[in-house]
C-alpha cells in the first residue's frame, strides 16, 4: 500500500493555469490556456489564476468565453479535482460575470451586490443541461430571444429548429451526459451569439467508432469535422441533419458557424468552409454568431422536410405588445 501511494505521489502532476480575460482576444486564446487541463487525471494537482479585473458588461467579456471556462474547469470534476488558486476581480466592476452564474457554475461563494430580478426577456445565463432539463432550457432561452421584437422572426424561426438539434447532438453524441450553453442579443449590433459545448468523446471519435457508413470508419481528425456539416453525416445515433441545417442557416444569415473539437478547428461562414489546426478541446464547442436583422426562408433551411415556421409558430406564437411595435 505504501509503495503504490508513493507511486501515485511521484506520478501526479501539477497543472498551472494563469488566464487574464481582459487578455483574450478569441476563442483560442481561452482554449489555449485552458487546455492543459484536458490532460488532468485523478490525483493531479491544479493551481488557478483566474484575472477577471478591468471586465464587466457583455462588451468587455463575452459569455462564451466564460462558458468554456466553466465546462473546463468542471471537466475536472471526474477525476476529483478541486483548483487552488484565486480569482482576482473588482468588485465594482464583475456584476455581469456574475450575473451569468459564472461563479454559481463554479461552486464558488460570491455575494452579489446587486438584487436580481426576474431574467424573463433580459438575460441568458450560462445552463447546464441534461435530458431532464434539456426541453425547459431550450424553451426559456428561445422565449427571451423571441421577446425581442428586433429579431427578425424568420431568423427565429430557423433558429428553432436547429437551437435544439444542436443541444440533443450533445447527449446523444458526446457520451457525456451533459453540456453547457450560454446565449446574448447584443440589439445594438444586430448580433446573436450561441455557444454549446461538451467535454465528451469528441466528434472524430463520435464519427468513426460503430458509424452507419463504414467509410467513416477511417476518416482523420480533420476529415471528421469537415464532414460533420455535410447532410447525414452520422454514427446512427441521430439523422445527421442538425449541424447541416445549422450550416444552412448560417449561410442565409450571412453569418458564421465556429466548431471546436480535439485539435481541429472548423469555421463556415460567406467564404466557405476552412478546417485548420486548433488549441486542444476535449469534445465539442460549436459557436454560432448569427444576423438577426436579415429576413430567411426558415422552411429552406431544413431543405423543405418540415415546416419550421408553423413548428416555431406553434410552440413560442408571437405576442408582441403595440409599444413593442411602434
Amino acid at each position: 500500500m505504501l509503495s503504490q501511494f508513493l507511486l501515485l505521489q511521484i506520478m501526479a502532476r501539477n497543472i498551472d493555469i494563469n488566464l487574464k480575460i481582459s487578455e483574450c482576444l478569441s476563442h483560442e486564446d481561452v482554449i489555449t490556456t485552458l487546455s492543459p487541463l484536458f490532460q488532468a487525471g485523478k490525483g493531479d494537482c491544479v493551481h488557478l489564476i483566474l484575472d477577471l479585473t478591468n471586465t464587466d458588461g457583455a462588451h468587455d467579456v463575452y459569455p462564451d468565453y466564460l462558458l468554456l471556462i466553466v465546462s473546463a474547469l468542471r471537466y475536472l470534476d471526474r477525476f476529483e479535482i478541486k483548483p487552488s488558486g484565486n480569482i482576482l476581480y473588482n468588485p465594482l466592476k464583475v456584476t455581469y460575470i456574475s450575473r451569468m452564474d459564472f461563479f454559481t457554475n463554479l461552486n464558488v461563494d460570491f455575494a452579489e451586490e446587486i438584487k436580481r430580478k426576474d431574467s424573463a426577456g433580459k438575460c441568458i445565463e450560462i445552463c447546464r443541461f441534461d435530458k431532464d432539463t434539456i426541453s425547459e432550457i431550450y424553451d426559456s432561452i428561445i422565449k427571451i430571444l423571441d421577446s425581442f421584437p428586433s429579431i427578425e422572426l424568420t431568423v427565429l424561426q430557423g433558429l428553432g429548429y436547429c437551437f435544439y438539434e444542436l443541444l440533443d447532438n450533445v447527449l446523444n453524441h458526446s457520451e457525456e451526459g451533459h453540456g453547457w450553453v450560454v446565449a446574448h442579443y447584443y440589439k445594438a449590433e444586430s448580433t446573436i451569439r450561441i455557444m454549446i459545448c461538451d467535454t465528451g468523446i469528441g466528434i472524430h471519435k463520435s464519427l468513426t467508432t460503430a458509424p452507419k457508413d463504414d467509410r467513416f470508419k477511417s476518416y482523420t481528425e480533420e476529415e471528421a469535422i469537415s464532414e460533420c456539416i455535410n447532410d447525414k453525416v452520422t454514427n446512427g445515433k441521430g439523422m445527421g441533419f442538425g449541424l447541416y441545417s445549422t450550416a444552412n442557416l448560417i449561410k442565409d444569415c450571412e453569418s458564421e458557424l465556429v466548431i471546436y473539437s480535439g485539435g481541429k478547428k472548423l469555421h463556415w461562414g460567406q467564404e466557405g468552409k476552412k478546417v485548420e489546426d486548433s488549441p486542444y478541446w476535449q469534445g465539442t464547442a460549436i459557436f454560432l454568431e448569427l444576423r438577426s436583422d436579415i429576413c430567411i426562408d426558415p422552411d429552406k433551411v431544413v431543405d423543405y422536410r418540415t415546416d419550421c415556421a408553423d413548428q416555431y409558430n406553434d410552440m413560442f406564437g408571437q405576442e408582441h405588445s403595440l409599444d413593442d411595435l411602434w
